[in-house]
Formats: structure tokens, sequence, C-alpha cells
């Protein structure tokens, strides 16, 4: 065999595969739009939260409730958020892998 028989081998087996890897992303892309990613519907509970602070917050300030009231309000949510905070990034590394 001479080199540029190698050569043809070689390229033939490089660029074949490239079919292999496109079929593999089609199924990936399938189950992705069929599966959406886990983390999406905590980032949703993470906006609403969020936005629930932000309207305690908004009560406190229009002096609508008490200090006390807003700690009872506001330190749940802050609770909740922390929790979603930490719970984000491993399902993030579980969608990757």
């Amino acid at each position: 065999m001479d080199l540029e028989n190698i050569v043809r081998e070689e390229m033939k087996h490089f660029f074949g595969q490239s079919e292999k890897i496109a079929s593999r992303l089609q199924a990936a892309d399938k189950i992705w739009r069929k599966n959406p990613p886990c983390w999406q519907p905590i980032s949703g509970r993470f906006r609403k939260v969020r936005e629930e602070m932000h309207q305690t917050h908004q009560l406190y300030l229009q002096k609508q409730i008490s200090g006390d009231g807003f700690r009872d309000l506001y330190t749940p949510a802050e609770e909740r958020m922390k929790q979603l905070n930490a719970e984000l990034p491993r399902l993030e590394a579980e969608v990757d892998s």
C-alpha cells in the first residue's frame, strides 16, 4: 500500500464519521425537544420567588408591612432562593452529562 492509498483510507474513515456524528446529533436534538432541560422548571420557580421577594420589599418600603412582617415573609423566600441557587449547578451538570 502506498502513501496515497493510506491517506485516502484515512480520509474515508475521517469523513465517514461525519454521518454518524450528524445522526447522533439529530437523535440528541429530538430527545432534547421532547424532554426540556430539568432545570427549566427550577429557573421558573427562581423567577417566581425573586418576584415575591421584590413585592415584599416594595410593601415594606411603602410602609404597608412592619419590619417583623417583612422578616416573616422575606426570610422563607430568601431561604428558598438559596436552595434553588444551590440546586441549579447540580442540574446543569446533569444536563451537560
